[in-house]
């Protein structure tokens, strides 16, 4: 995986950043910052134009010997935690059957209060497990321990108890097991489950450390076939006006993470 697509969603990536901590990677820059509808929430509209941004991708990394339906191989960066939904936009097109592996303080699973038909960074597990008949299982690591009782509790009230058992059977809070993998496994991961001495984010964080999250990575890798990798969590402008090196510090992590997917593989 040489190539990295990055979606410059608002606008905090510079070209010279990018190829300074990615070196020998082809780097593919997708500018949608100036999309709108698409910060922390995804209209229908706006979720047409970003799939169009998914197709170029394709033919950015189609060295890669990818297929039109297996469009997420490789590895994305996706900006900051609000555009995490674009994990699901990728996945929407993997045709077999596979599973997701988050690795995220939040786990993604609330009900949007905007409805069915609008995406958000919050709700794009959920929306993935009701519609993708290949999302087979998803494992979400990292999640703070009083949010997960609290998200099926909104799931469940949200969707009913029919679909809730349906979707309820897929989702586990634990590292899998070989044997409950099924497929290739999609990674994704938010940096705001890394606590804040090693990143910050623009969102509350969790307390893992980066070996930790390393290690998690590294044994994903070594272990099972990876379809491709998504890594959210850069800062906002917030942000860096109090951490000017934050989107540094940011983007070596990321080159970190890709390096252990790159020898673990």
């Amino acid at each position: 995986m040489k190539s990295l697509a990055v979606f410059q969603m608002s606008g905090i990536y510079k070209d010279r950043d990018l190829r300074e901590c990615f070196p020998g990677m082809d780097l593919c820059l997708f500018d949608c910052s100036e999309e709108r509808g698409t910060n922390g929430f995804c209209d229908e509209e706006a979720k047409n134009r970003l799939r169009q941004q998914i197709v170029h991708m394709q033919a950015c990394l189609e060295g890669e010997d990818l297929h039109t339906e297996e469009v997420p191989h490789g590895v994305h960066l996706l900006d900051n935690g609000n555009y995490h939904y674009l994990s699901a936009l990728m996945t929407e097109r993997i045709g077999e059957p596979y599973t997701l592996v988050l690795i995220d303080h939040h786990p993604d699973l609330q009900p949007s209060a905007f409805g069915w038909e609008v995406l958000s960074c919050g709700s794009w597990v959920l929306n993935a497990l009701l519609a993708q008949e290949n999302l087979k299982r998803v494992f979400a690591l990292g999640v703070e321990e009083t949010l997960k009782e609290e998200a099926l509790l909104c799931v469940r009230e949200a969707i009913g108890r029919e679909d809730y058992e349906r979707v309820r059977k897929k989702i586990s809070f634990a590292y899998p097991k070989p044997e409950e993998v099924v497929g290739g496994i999609y990674l994704s991961i938010d940096k705001d489950v890394l606590a804040k001495k090693f990143v910050k984010t623009n969102w509350d964080q969790g307390e893992m450390t980066l070996s930790q999250l390393e290690e998690i990575v590294r044994a994903l890798c070594s272990n099972h076939r990876m379809i491709g990798m998504d890594l959210c969590g850069a800062p906002d402008e917030t942000v860096l006006q109090e951490h000017p090196e934050a989107l540094k510090e940011s983007l070596l992590i990321d080159a970190h993470l890709i390096r252990v997917l790159q020898v673990s593989s």
